[in-house]
């Protein structure tokens, strides 16, 4: 029966370092599949890239016009993802740090398609 084991928790937390550099709060993290980077999105329009041994911010990435709403890495920590609230996909080089391509709504509709049959971005409104 759940709660009645006597066993101690076990598991403790406690902080080691603390990232700051965003002015408002975060909305997404990210962690590198190595584990030794972070990346934060936060509504202050940036993305962050941290290292998390040194403590220390790598990088900001302030290419989006409105609010950073989602951080990714790929497998094999060689690109980093940011979507932002300005309806943009800014797709960055890990090593170079360097915005390698941005994608917007219109990129992934064709001329010929029926703009009813896919989304890539959800639109509250439509």
């Amino acid at each position: 029966i759940l709660g009645e084991d006597d066993l101690p928790n076990k598991e403790e937390w406690s902080a080691t370092k603390s990232l700051r550099g965003h002015t408002n709060g975060i909305y997404d993290l990210a962690w590198s599949f190595d584990s030794m980077q972070l990346i934060s999105a936060s509504i202050d329009c940036k993305a962050i890239m941290w290292d998390v041994v040194k403590g220390k911010k790598m990088t900001e990435f302030e290419d989006h016009e409105h609010y950073v709403q989602g951080v990714c890495w790929d497998p094999k920590n060689r690109f980093v993802a940011s979507q932002s609230a300005d309806r943009t996909l800014n797709v960055y080089s890990a090593s170079s740090k360097r915005l390698l391509h941005t994608l917007s709504r219109s990129d992934f509709i064709h001329e010929d398609a029926n703009l009813k049959s896919g989304k890539l971005f959800c639109e509250e409104s439509a």
